[in-house]
């Protein structure tokens, strides 16, 4: 079995190399943000010719070459684990009894809001934390709005979370050829970095108020207006 597996693995990762090595001298070198991709591209095909290298190094003890080759499909495995691993840790129940959290949001502004609360997991490093599940909502102008969370929301929110960020986001109304669309003013209009204790006593409300919009929110308002760019904008 090792034995068919080795040459297996052999062939199919030197078809993929031979393509790779192809297509970088084919095509031509990128620009720009572009080039990060493609030296990372440059890496990892190094490091796949140095296992091919071990492997046929091997060929006489096909069952320890089987294992080298097996190497990049650990590595390929392991985040998928680790994304695995982390949804467990989400939906299992948290260590301290939590209320479901109501969360209300009233929005004081003549402007359709696009509410984000993004739930920030732990990392390896104390200095970093990333990105696990945003919870969107679309508040219309002048309106208040209750939403009942589930347990699982409440938990990401008020137990499992290292801290939430809030960013809000004014919509407006666009007119392209004949056809309407919302779209999302960049940069947010306002953010938020909340602890998670200020979502576990079960209640928790957001108010949105105009007054408090970023530098940048407004500078580019100026710029949507100059351009005439601004649709249905309130601000």
């Amino acid at each position: 079995m090792a034995v068919y597996g080795y040459y297996i693995l052999f062939a199919v990762y030197g078809v993929f190399l031979l393509f790779t090595l192809f297509s970088y001298f084919l095509k031509p070198r990128p620009t720009g943000d572009a080039t990060v991709g493609w030296a990372l591209g440059i890496f990892y095909s190094a490091g796949l010719a140095g296992i091919l290298l071990v492997a046929l190094l091997l060929r006489s003890r096909p069952a320890i070459g089987f294992v080298v080759l097996c190497l990049p499909l650990v590595w390929l495995v392991l985040p998928l684990v680790r994304r695995k691993l982390k949804d467990l840790y989400a939906r299992l129940p948290s260590a301290t009894r939590i209320a479901p959290l109501l969360l209300r949001i009233e929005n004081r502004t003549p402007a359709i809001v696009h509410v984000q609360l993004n739930c920030w997991f732990s990392t390896s490093s104390p200095h970093r934390a990333s990105l696990y599940r945003t919870l969107d909502y679309i508040i219309a102008p002048r309106q208040s709005q209750n939403y009942q969370l589930t347990g699982y929301e409440t938990g990401l929110l008020a137990a499992k979370s290292r801290y939430v960020s809030i960013l809000l986001y004014e919509c407006v109304m666009v007119d392209y050829e004949g056809h309407t669309y919302r779209k999302e003013i960049q940069p947010c209009m306002q953010f938020y970095e909340e602890p998670i204790e200020s979502f576990g006593s079960g209640n928790y409300t957001l108010v949105i108020d105009g007054t408090k919009n970023t530098p940048a929110f407004e500078d580019e308002v100026v710029m949507l207006k100059e351009r005439g760019d601004y649709g249905s904008g309130v601000f």
